[in-house]
């Protein structure tokens, strides 16, 4: 009896251990992709830098390069759900941090900007839940979600 209890017990052991490794997996890119960003933002923060792309760079080549970064990410988001969901949250908060650390004195709470600007960071928070649940929608976590505010019913 006692084998029993202590294969049951290795093998819960083990697939608690595999599942954290995958959250691991799954979490690390974030903190790649925040470090880049970050740095990109850094160099970006110089005013000689945004001249010279201005100077040197045509829409359309940025457009592409948008395009470009645009697909890693959708690779990224496909590959890894949950990190993506995450990073998602992060940027839709940052964005609606922004939009009220920038407004000052003389904005106006009915400026349409405010509201657009808003309303684009809410969106982004509501896509990464919706990332993030998909993912989590059979643990039972997502279980529970589902069942107590109908989360994930179709």
């Amino acid at each position: 009896m006692d084998d029993i209890d202590y294969k049951k017990n290795i093998e819960k052991l083990e697939r608690q251990v595999k599942n954290s490794l995958k959250l691991i997996n799954q979490i690390r890119p974030i903190f790649y992709f925040l470090g880049f960003f970050s740095t990109f933002c850094f160099f970006l923060e110089n005013v000689q830098n945004l001249q010279y792309l201005k100077n040197n760079i045509s829409t359309i080549s940025l457009v592409g390069i948008s395009l470009l970064f645009g697909f890693l990410l959708f690779l990224y988001r496909e590959n890894y759900r949950l990190g993506y969901g995450i990073l998602e949250i992060i940027v839709g908060l940052l964005t609606i941090i922004s939009l009220f650390e920038n407004m000052n004195n003389q904005s106006r709470v009915l400026d349409i900007e405010v509201y657009v600007k808003l309303g684009g960071g809410l969106y982004i928070i509501v896509r990464g839940m919706d990332n993030v649940f998909k993912n989590i929608e059979n643990k039972r976590i997502g279980i529970w979600l589902k069942n107590t505010y109908g989360i994930g019913k179709k």
